[in-house]
C-alpha cells in the first residue's frame, strides 16, 4: 500500500491526543508596581570599565563550584582594590566580572593596568593554569541613579569588554582623549 506524504500508513488510525488536563489553581504573582513619578535619574559624563575573568566557565567545571568561586571572589577584590585606588568603584559584580565607574577615562586606563597586572602576578592554581582578565571600557553620558548607572555607555562598554581577548584591555576611539 502507498504511504501518504507524511509518510505514515493511510489505512492506520491516526493515535488521538492526549485531553488537555483541567487547569491548576496557580496564583499569578502580582505585576511590578508602575512608578507614577518621572525618572530620577541624572545624565552624567562617566567611564564605565567591564572585567571579567576569563573562560571562568571551565574553571567551575575543572575545579568544582568551591574551589573556583574562592579563586574569583579573590579577582573581584583586585578588580574592587585597583578601582577604589583611581578615585572609582564598583558599581556592581555580575558573576565572574564587575562593572566599574570612573569620573575620567584616565583613571579607567590606569586602573585598568592595574587589575591586569595585579592579576597576571597572581601564581596559578595547583594544578590550573593563570587566571585572566578581559576589560574594556567607554567614556560617555549615563544615566544615574542611586549607585547605578544605565544607557548606551554602559552597552558600549560591555561589548569591549566582549571583545577583548584574555589579558587584553580594549577602549573604545572615542575615549581617547585626543
Amino acid at each position: 500500500m502507498p504511504a501518504n506524504l507524511l509518510g505514515k500508513n493511510p489505512e492506520k488510525a491516526p493515535t488521538p491526543l492526549p485531553q488537555p488536563r483541567a487547569p491548576l489553581n496557580v496564583a499569578r504573582p502580582n505585576p511590578l508596581p508602575v512608578r507614577e513619578h518621572a525618572v530620577t535619574a541624572e545624565r552624567v559624563m562617566l567611564a564605565v570599565l567591564f572585567a571579567d575573568v576569563s573562560d571562568s566557565t571551565r574553571l567551575y567545571e575543572n575545579m568544582g563550584d568551591t574551589a573556583a568561586f574562592t579563586q574569583v571572589r579573590e579577582c573581584l577584590q583586585i578588580l574592587n582594590e585597583a578601582a577604589q585606588r583611581y578615585h572609582g568603584r564598583v558599581v556592581k559584580t555580575i558573576g565572574d566580572g564587575a562593572m566599574c565607574v570612573f569620573s575620567n577615562a584616565e583613571d579607567a586606563a590606569r586602573s585598568a593596568i592595574e587589575m591586569q597586572d595585579r592579576i597576571d602576578l597572581r601564581p596559578p592554581s595547583p594544578g590550573r593554569s593563570k587566571l585572566t582578565i578581559r576589560i574594556g571600557f567607554h567614556y560617555g553620558a549615563v544615566l544615574r541613579e542611586g549607585d547605578d548607572v544605565f544607557g548606551d555607555t554602559v552597552n558600549v562598554a560591555a561589548r569591549m569588554a566582549g571583545l577583548a581577548v584574555p589579558g587584553q584591555i580594549l577602549m573604545t576611539a572615542s575615549t581617547v582623549p585626543s
